[in-house]
């Protein structure tokens, strides 16, 4: 699915600091704007082509291809906020549901 407003470059990420004691990051993405990037399908395939090396990586992307190996293998996201764990479970279920041919390939690439 891709919404109407689909923008032709990577949309900025708005963040907040985070509270929390578990995160490791100075920020993390809201929830709505987190909302508008997993049901955006161009964003999502280009965060795909950043995990897989094709292509550059913006901030989520950076964020994601250090979760991802741990992710994949089951282990969570220990560095996470709450709210990035949670984030991270719906792209997980979004990915495996929408694109499961490019679940496929990440966990042959990071599953090991």
């Amino acid at each position: 699915m891709v919404l109407a407003d689909t923008p032709t470059t990577s949309p900025k990420v708005e963040t907040k600091a985070v509270e929390s004691g578990k995160s490791s990051s100075k920020d993390e993405i809201p929830d709505q704007t987190f909302d508008r990037y997993i049901n955006n399908e161009r964003y999502m395939l280009m965060q795909y082509e950043c995990l897989m090396g094709n292509k550059p990586c913006d901030h989520v992307g950076r964020k994601l291809k250090a979760a991802v190996p741990l992710v994949v293998r089951g282990l969570g996201c220990p560095k996470c906020s709450q709210r990035e764990e949670d984030q991270m479970k719906r792209i997980v279920s979004h990915v495996q549901r929408s694109y499961p041919d490019k679940w496929q390939k990440l966990i042959k690439k990071y599953g090991n």
